[in-house]
């Protein structure tokens, strides 16, 4: 089984009474399906967590995601819809780099914003995320580079929600969140239906059919536990553990 964008569309429209036949209509329930898919994708959930290999290149530290050095080797391109970096995932050859949270933050690291200034390539020992793209400090130089050619890591990737034809293309979320695509479509259907209720609704999914997601186990064996998250039991309303 698999899951389409077309699929949440025809339940949607049959339970707001939409006809997707109807120009006006299926672009509006096309509208509450992507808001409701890229609002679930914020979460960072496995179904979405791909693997990335980044081609380094002696005394370069910038290495944005447009740039064709990214991918499997021999075959680099550009890093496809990246949503977040896992920070504490990069590594090389065993090594995993420092996750900085912004470039002010690596500079302190470095000891000043000079490590960019030529002359001061060396081994890599930072990481940090500027306008798109990886930074990592300091930059390699020759010597690291031909050790280690490349640097691996985990990353967050989107649904394509943009190519011609992805309605009819199987979405990377798991199946099993068929329903809570489907509920918070609907919130965002009452949004544009200007329904007063939006907002609550919103927040009643967030304490509940996400908290489901979050507690969701993709390979769960025959004896063990539901799982919640740990934050689960301090949301507000009733719940049965």
């Amino acid at each position: 089984m698999s899951v389409t964008v077309a699929d949440i569309k025809t339940v949607v429209a049959s339970q707001l009474h939409k006809d997707l036949t109807a120009t006006e209509d299926d672009s509006s329930v096309e509208i509450w399906v992507l808001r409701a898919l890229r609002h679930m994708q914020r979460h960072d959930f496995e179904c979405w967590r791909e693997e990335f290999r980044l081609a380094l290149t002696a005394g370069t530290y910038e290495y944005p995601y447009t740039s064709t050095v990214w991918g499997a080797s021999g075959s680099e391109a550009a890093l496809v819809r990246p949503l977040r970096i896992d920070g504490n995932s990069v590594r090389y050859s065993g090594t995993n780099l420092i996750w900085r949270e912004s470039m002010y933050d690596m500079d302190i690291a470095l000891g000043s914003p000079r490590w960019k200034d030529g002359n001061n390539n060396g081994t890599p020992l930072y990481v940090t995320e500027k306008s798109q793209g990886l930074i990592i400090g300091a930059p390699p130089d020759q010597n690291f580079v031909d050790s280690n050619p490349a640097m691996q890591g985990y990353y967050f990737r989107g649904e394509d929600l943009k190519t011609s034809g992805f309605e009819d293309v199987a979405l990377a979320m798991y199946d099993d969140f068929f329903e809570h695509a489907v509920n918070l479509s609907n919130v965002f259907g009452m949004q544009q239906e200007d329904d007063t209720e939006f907002r609550a609704m919103l927040q009643f999914w967030n304490q509940n059919d996400l908290v489901e997601m979050r507690s969701y186990d993709h390979a769960p064996r025959s004896d063990e536990p539901i799982q919640m998250p740990s934050w689960g039991l301090y949301v507000e309303g009733e719940w049965e553990v």
